[in-house]
Formats: structure tokens, sequence, C-alpha cells
């Protein structure tokens, strides 16, 4: 078959499989508006070229970032697919910008339909090529999802984390208790007082209560000498 009549059958089947999607701009070039199915809803855009010996050479290929089209050929408008976009629900906790489709994501889908197409060399291909890019354009904003919903929950770990630092005391060992012994005594200024109130012997040694002479057990010594020193000096 002539290729020229190859490649206007294929548009024509191509037409009839995607009515709203295919902007034709000449008898040998086009472009597909894919939608994509992703939350948010994103957009794709194939743009074909047909070399003169296509299928027996591979097509031109680009892809870029596209949005949403309405076919200027068609009369009939889907309100129903409009309030679709419009109410479409967001991911909590991702940020859109997140999501979307860059040039650098553009270039690594032209790699990929190039192969394809290579693969396809001798038949229509195109039908195959848009219905890859979909797949594989959707499996790299899935990529994106699940990347920054890792890093989301990452991130509510770590301010859990930080939560729990606020009910979980520091561990007390000998020296960190003796620190705050020091310091709380500095603060208060306790062992001043403790000298301000202790009574001295006539030996200058700090005199022990009655309390801690009982608790050391000297108490009943003490008195004996005393008593012993009395009656030493008493004079018949």
């Amino acid at each position: 078959m002539d290729p020229l009549e190859e490649q206007a059958q294929e548009i024509e089947v191509l037409e009839s499989i995607y009515p709203d999607e295919l902007e034709k701009i000449s008898e040998t070039e086009f472009i597909l508006h894919i939608k994509l199915e992703t939350t948010p809803t994103q957009y794709i855009d194939l743009h074909i070229e047909y070399p003169p010996e296509y299928p027996e050479v591979v097509p031109l290929i680009e892809v870029d970032v596209g949005e949403k089209w309405v076919n200027p050929d068609h009369d009939e408008y889907d309100e129903d697919d409009e309030d679709e976009d419009e109410e479409e629900e967001e991911l909590p906790g991702v940020a859109p910008a997140l999501l979307e489709l860059n040039q650098k994501d553009c270039l690594s889908l032209d790699k990929i339909l190039e192969a394809s197409a290579e693969e396809n060399i001798g038949m229509a291909s195109v039908f195959t090529l848009a219905s890859t890019l979909k797949e594989e354009a959707e499996a790299i904003v899935q990529g994106k999802f699940d990347a920054a919903e890792q890093e989301r929950v990452k991130e509510l770990l770590r301010q859990e984390a930080e939560e729990q630092k606020k009910f979980i005391g520091t561990p007390v060992t000998v020296e960190s208790f003796n620190e705050w012994r020091r310091k709380f005594r500095d603060e208060f200024k306790l062992d001043e007082k403790d000298h301000v109130h202790t009574v001295y012997d006539s030996k200058g040694q700090p005199k022990l209560t009655g309390r801690e002479m009982f608790e050391r057990g000297i108490s009943k010594v003490d008195e004996d000498e005393e008593l012993e020193a009395g009656v030493g000096n008493l004079k018949v």
C-alpha cells in the first residue's frame, strides 16, 4: 500500500478513537491532547509528524506538557466533564505542584516512545504510542505522589518524635543529681544559712545539736565526761 494512503487511513482511525483529542494540523501532522487519569487531572500532548516513508520509518515524535483542549470542530460541549475538572478532589497533604509533569519528564517519555516506534516499524503505530504515553505519564505522576507521600509521612513522624521528647525526662545519674543539688543549694544559699545557725564550742569546732548527738550515740558519753569533770572540781 502507498505510504500516503496508509497515513490517511491511520489518521481516519485515530479521529474515530480520539474525536475530542486529535488536533489536525495538516494531512501529515497532528497533535493528540491526552487526558491523564491522575489527581489532579493533567494533560500531555503527543505531536506526530509523518515522514514520506512512514510507516516504513519511525514518525517524528515530540511530547510536551499539555492542557485541556476543546475541539473547535465540535459543537457539542460536555458540561459534566468541565464540572469534573473543576470539582476534582485534591490529595491531602500533597501540594499539586509536586505532581506536575515537567520538561525533564517529557524528554524521558520521548525516549520511551522512540524506542517503541522502532519496535513497530512497518505498521501504523500511533495508537500504540499514544497508549504507551498515557500509561508511562501516569506512572511518572504516581511516582511523584509516592515520593511526596513518603516525605510527608517522614515529616509527621519527625514532628511526633519531637512532641514525645516533651514527655521524656532526662535519666538521673549520681553526677546529674549532685550537680542539681549543688545548683539548688547555691540558688537558695542553703550553705550560708547553715553556717549562720551553727553553734561553735570553745575550740572553734561546730557544736552538734542534741538530735545530732543522739543520732551519733555520743550524747551520753559527753554527759559522763562532764559529770566526771564536775566531780573532780569538787572540794571537800
